[in-house]
């Protein structure tokens, strides 16, 4: 289970960075530190949306006008 985790650091990091902003949510009565936890909350789950959508092996989708025949799969 270690190395399948281990194989996916994106998801360590997401892990980190939402617990560290939940934290500092819940623990501290400043309220600057309340929105910068809640800051990280928020780009931990942006993130994790990120890489969650990579498809491996796509290419940018750039049509050209030269193209036949156009697989949406690709993109």
């Amino acid at each position: 289970m270690i190395e399948t985790w281990l194989g996916r650091p994106h998801i360590i990091t997401f892990i980190i960075v939402f617990l560290w902003g939940l934290y500092l949510m819940v623990a501290h009565h400043n309220l600057i530190r309340k929105l910068i936890g809640m800051y990280l909350v928020q780009t931990s789950v942006i993130f994790l949306f990120v890489t969650l959508g990579v498809k491996v092996g796509s290419t940018v989708p750039i049509l050209h006008s030269t193209a036949a025949a156009i697989n949406p799969a690709d993109y």
